[in-house]
C-alpha cells in the first residue's frame, strides 16, 4: 500500500497537527513563527542578512501557516454546508456565487462560534442542572445513580431538541442558498440581525461567561419552541424511561411559567439600558430645552417627556418581540406554550397539534 497524503506531505502533516493535538501545539508553532521574525529583524536592523537557518525555517513555517489557513478554510466552508444541508461541492465550485458563500460562512460562524464560547457551554450544562434539580426537588437525599439518570434523560433528550431546532427538517441537499439558511432562526446567535442574541444586545453588548445565565434562558425558550415540540413530544411518549417523561410533563407548568418570567426580565433590561442610556438622557434635555423656549408650562412639559418615555418603552418592548419572534417563529404566551406541551397522544395524532 502506498504512503497516504498526509504522510507522504510534511507540510500536511504539520497542519494535522496543529488542528487536532491540542491548542499548545498551536500555540508553540505560533511563537515559532515570531521567534523566527524577531531574530530576522534584528539582523536586518544591524546590517547583516538572515542565515540559511532562519531563511528556510520561516519559509517552512509560513508555507504550513498559509496551508493550514486554507485547511481551517475548508474545514468552515464544510461543517456550513453539512449544517445548513447545502452540497458541499456543487455549491463551492459554482462561478459568481460569492456573495452567497460569504452568506452562509456568516450564518454558520455565528452557530459554530457562540456554541463553542464559555457563555453556551456553561449555559448548557447550567440548563440540564436546573431542570433536574426541578424534577428532583420532591426527593431527599437522591441517591447518586438515580442523579446520573435523570441528568443522562434530560442532556440527551435537550440535545435532541437542539438538533432540532438547528435542523432544516428535509433531507433535501441543496446546490444553491435556499432552505433552513435562509429562515430567520438560522441567524438566532447573530447579534446584527432580529435574533435571540440580538435581544441580548438590547441591554449588553459583550458577549463573555458571565452571560451563561442568558444561554441558559436561550437554551429552555428553544427546546420549548414550535420548532422543537413535536420532537418533545415523541421523545416523551415513546422514552424508555415513562418516570421521567411523566415527571418532566408534570413540571412544565413551573418551566414554561420560569422561561417566560426570564424572558421578561430581558425585555425590562433592554428597556432600561434605553431609558438610562447617555444618548436617550441627553435626548430629554433637549427636548425639555426646547419646549422652555417655547414657554411652555412646567406640567406640560412633565407630561410631553412622560409621552416620550412611554413612546420609547413601546418601541423597545416591540423590539425585543420582534427579536423573539424572529428565532422563535412567535411571540408566544405561557397558555399557548403548554397547551401543545401537554396534548395527549390521542390529541398529537387525532388532528390536533401535530397538525397545526
Amino acid at each position: 500500500m502506498g504512503c497516504s497524503p498526509l504522510r507522504g506531505d510534511p507540510i500536511q502533516r504539520k497542519c494535522y497537527s496543529l488542528l487536532f493535538e491540542g491548542t499548545n501545539a498551536r500555540n508553540v508553532f505560533e511563537e515559532h513563527i515570531k521567534r523566527l521574525r524577531e531574530r530576522e529583524a534584528k539582523l536586518i536592523q544591524e546590517g547583516q542578512s538572515a542565515n540559511d537557518y532562519i531563511t528556510n525555517q520561516l519559509e517552512d513555517a509560513l508555507a504550513t501557516a498559509s496551508a493550514l489557513n486554507q485547511r481551517e478554510e475548508e474545514i468552515k466552508e464544510r461543517r456550513a454546508a453539512r449544517l445548513f444541508r447545502i452540497d458541499y461541492d456543487k455549491f463551492f465550485s459554482t462561478e459568481g456565487n460569492e456573495s452567497d458563500r460569504k452568506e452562509l460562512l456568516n450564518c454558520g460562524k455565528w452557530i459554530f462560534d457562540t456554541v463553542s464560547t464559555q457563555a453556551f457551554q456553561l449555559g448548557y450544562l447550567m440548563t440540564v442542572h436546573s431542570v433536574v434539580e426541578l424534577l428532583l426537588e420532591a426527593e431527599v437525599n437522591t441517591p447518586y445513580d438515580k442523579r446520573c439518570q435523570v441528568i443522562a434523560f434530560v442532556s440527551n433528550l435537550y440535545i435532541d431538541l437542539l438538533n432540532a431546532y438547528f435542523s432544516s427538517g428535509s433531507d433535501t441537499e441543496h446546490r444553491i442558498l435556499t432552505g433552513f439558511v435562509k429562515e430567520p432562526r438560522a441567524r438566532v446567535f447573530d447579534a446584527n440581525q432580529l435574533s435571540l442574541r440580538g435581544l441580548l444586545a438590547q441591554s449588553v453588548k459583550e458577549l463573555n461567561e458571565r452571560q451563561w445565565i442568558f444561554f441558559r434562558y436561550a437554551i429552555l425558550e428553544i427546546v420549548h419552541s414550535k420548532y422543537a415540540y413535536k420532537v418533545l413530544l415523541d421523545r416523551l411518549n415513546t422514552s424508555s424511561e415513562p418516570s421521567l417523561a411523566k415527571a418532566y410533563r408534570d413540571y412544565l407548568p413551573n418551566l414554561i411559567n420560569s422561561v417566560l418570567q426570564l424572558r421578561e426580565e430581558y425585555i425590562e433590561a433592554a428597556v432600561n439600558t434605553t431609558l438610562n442610556s447617555a444618548e436617550f438622557k441627553q435626548e430629554l434635555q433637549l427636548l425639555r430645552a426646547r419646549l422652555l423656549g417655547e414657554r411652555k408650562p412646567e406640567d406640560e412639559i412633565d407630561e410631553i417627556v412622560k409621552q416620550r418615555c412611554e413612546s420609547v418603552k413601546t418601541e423597545v418592548r416591540e423590539k425585543c418581540k420582534q427579536n423573539i419572534s424572529a428565532s422563535l417563529g412567535e411571540f408566544a404566551k405561557a397558555d399557548k406554550i403548554l397547551n401543545r406541551l401537554l396534548a395527549s397522544p390521542a390529541d398529537e395524532t387525532e388532528g390536533g397539534i401535530l397538525n397545526e
